[in-house]
């Protein structure tokens, strides 16, 4: 073996280490996100919203890596025609009188069967704050997703989110994971939860971070 083709396998062998070493730190967090059914119809800005464990105890800055993961290898499905748009992410219930921070800076993506990513990428890296009276939710990360006709439907097994926590005294009383439909028509506020789910329709694809995801998602943050 020559010298070069030693280093190139040393690189190889040393980059599956570091992604090994990425995958252990990452907090798994289970979701139940109930039976398999090919059609959930959520009415008009109504959102799809299921309990699970917060994943810390108390807020010092950490930067965390999380990987939420639909329990019994289950996947939600989201439609061409039926799935217009819809903000995935997940949020922990906090509990706080005075100024507070809503959002922090964050990463997050959706995953497939094996854990890796099947969507762009949505980054935000500014800092929301306001003033609570009491309880509010903290989001730790969201990916707007966005119809496109011309290619299949997205399956998604999970959500992946690395984010920056505030170094705060706030009580955590819960998380959540939210699927939340961005449009007001019924029949386009559709989603399908596998492993049964018939095959159709056409994939998403992401949009950017707009201020209007963020703006519907601060309807479960602020409340």
């Amino acid at each position: 073996m020559t010298t070069s083709e030693t280093m190139k396998k040393t690189t190889t062998v040393l980059a599956a280490i570091l992604l090994s070493a990425t995958l252990a730190r990452a907090t798994l967090i289970t979701v139940d996100i109930g039976p398999p059914r090919e059609r959930v119809t959520l009415n008009p800005y109504q959102e799809f919203v299921v309990p699970c464990a917060p994943p810390v105890t108390s807020l010092s800055g950490q930067t965390l890596s999380l990987d939420y993961r639909f329990n019994n290898n289950e996947f939600i499905r989201l439609y061409p025609k039926t799935s217009r748009v819809f903000d995935i992410g997940a949020t922990m219930q906090l509990s706080h009188v005075g100024p507070m921070q809503y959002l922090g800076p964050f990463e997050a993506w959706t995953v497939d069967a094996n854990g890796n990513r099947n969507s762009a990428i949505a980054t935000y890296d500014h800092i929301g704050t306001g003033t609570s009276d009491g309880e509010f939710n903290y989001l730790l990360g969201f990916i707007p997703l966005l119809a496109d006709t011309t290619r299949k439907q997205l399956d998604f097994y999970g959500l992946h989110i690395d984010v920056t926590l505030p170094n705060v005294d706030y009580e955590i009383l819960g998380g959540e994971f939210i699927l939340a439909p961005n449009g007001n028509t019924p029949g386009q506020n559709m989603f399908g939860v596998g492993p049964t789910v018939p095959d159709t329709g056409a994939t998403l694809l992401m949009l950017g971070c707009a201020v209007g995801a963020i703006v519907l998602l601060r309807r479960r943050i602020c409340t």
